[in-house]
């Protein structure tokens, strides 16, 4: 009898520790699964925090990527940009990374405009996720490379920035381009401005509220140091220094 009850303990122990659907890990769902390697990511909603005294509404939920499979018990891999505003993973697809079997499970997460934000589109998040000792890993280099943005004006209402990864055809072309696959890399790539340009300082990424008054010219040869979310980091022998600042990657025609 006793060991009846144990054995019944464990099947119970073990099913609320493997999880076996998105589902057992209690949350709302908000995208169809999607299986990777024999492992299954799993969308879920959570509660950003209760209705607080003198509040009219409640926050928008959040959105979190979940792990799971037959063999480990659930693990949370990543949790989705947070504004205040509604948010929803726009599409979710795998992909290869060189045209082989190298492959990833890529996200689109949008969410809406914060009213105190200077953007004049939705946000957009693009992370890519590995397959990796039997579980699903944010893959942080290719996952920058996209990183998150929204089209930006000036005053004077031109566009100054767009960001390019908004859907899952712009995320394909950029998976088959040399830009990516120098960035993916750290291989040399040489590429000529399309039209004058101006750059912006920065080390990580852009100051893109801080453009600066150097600017090149049709023509100008560059080699790429960096690139993310549409930015390219290039450096450009000058008659006097060289020059490393950021430029938009659409100014800028790389070589194959």
């Amino acid at each position: 009898m006793n060991k009846v009850i144990v054995i019944l303990l464990l099947i119970v122990f073990t099913g609320r520790v493997s999880a076996q659907n998105c589902e057992d890990i209690g949350l709302r769902p908000a995208y169809p699964p999607i299986k990777m390697g024999g492992v299954t990511a799993c969308f879920l909603y959570v509660k950003t925090n209760k209705l607080e005294k003198n509040q009219l509404s409640i926050d928008p939920d959040g959105l979190i990527l979940y792990s799971i499979s037959e063999s480990q018990k659930p693990k949370l891999i990543y949790e989705f940009p947070y504004a205040g505003t509604k948010g929803e993973i726009q599409d979710a697809f795998i992909a290869s990374v060189d045209g082989g079997p190298d492959r990833r499970l890529f996200v689109i997460h949008r969410i809406e405009t914060p009213s105190s934000w200077e953007s004049t589109s939705d946000i957009y998040d693009v992370i890519a996720i590995k397959f990796e000792k039997n579980i699903l890993t944010l893959d942080k280099q290719i996952s920058r490379f996209f990183d998150m943005g929204g089209d930006l004006i000036d005053s004077s209402g031109n566009v100054i920035y767009r960001y390019p990864y908004k859907n899952k055809a712009s995320i394909k072309t950029a998976l088959n381009s040399s830009l990516f696959n120098a960035a993916n890399s750290a291989s040399r790539l040489e590429g000529v401005i399309r039209e004058n340009t101006f750059l912006y300082e920065g080390d990580h990424a852009p100051a893109i509220q801080d453009r600066s008054k150097i600017y090149l010219t049709k023509g100008d040869l560059v080699v790429l140091k960096d690139s993310v979310a549409g930015w390219c980091k290039v450096s450009h022998a000058a008659k006097v220094k060289t020059v490393e600042m950021w430029a938009q990657c659409q100014a800028i025609a790389f070589q194959r």
